[in-house]
């Protein structure tokens, strides 16, 4: 097994002894993952194929660190939301709400996945995308009241088709406000 300068496997081979079921490494892998810094758009490859390992704690450090990294994970986690595996597409929403404001060139493909029942908690999407847009509450300019889901997903698709969804954010409580905040047709 290859190791860092200070002697510890790295986080590719901590990774695979997970993936193998040496659960001893766990607490290892986690460290690992939570101090490879947010900049580290190399690390991106390794991190994504950490999602198939079926563990809550090393899932919620791996989507923490995609998160941290922000729009260079972007492309990879759409990949997830397109593939045939719904455990990773879950993973991958919940990775994109994690993102917060920087995840908003995702939104036309969460809401195709919505749309399409790619996800095993559909409301997670709509979750997801009001972490998206809870950045942009501060610059919100109109302020519209929704009255059930099907209220909100049509004004989602409007919004969709006119092509406002790259600076726009949308926060989705059912019965709640929504607020959208045009930031730049």
């Amino acid at each position: 097994n290859q190791k860092d300068q200070s002697g510890h496997l790295r986080v590719g081979e901590l990774i695979d002894l997970l993936s193998k079921g040496y659960w001893q490494f766990k607490g290892q892998a986690v460290q690992a993952i939570s101090s490879i810094p947010s900049d580290s758009v190399e690390s991106i490859p390794i991190l994504i194929k950490a999602f198939n390992i079926e563990d809550d704690f090393v899932f919620g450090a791996v989507s923490d660190k995609i998160a941290s990294i922000g729009e260079p994970a972007i492309p990879a986690l759409l990949g997830l939301l397109k593939g045939k595996n719904i455990y990773l597409r879950d993973k991958a929403v919940y990775t994109f709400g994690r993102m917060g404001q920087r995840a908003i060139s995702a939104v036309p493909e969460l809401i195709d996945a919505y749309e399409q029942g790619k996800i095993s908690n559909q409301e997670s999407i709509l979750h997801t995308l009001g972490s998206i847009g809870m950045a942009h509450l501060e610059s919100a300019r109109s302020r519209i009241k929704i009255k059930g889901l099907k209220q909100y997903l049509a004004l989602l698709k409007e919004l969709k088709a006119g092509g406002y969804l790259k600076g726009v954010a949308i926060v989705p409580f059912i019965g709640a406000d929504v607020f959208i905040a045009q930031l730049g047709k």
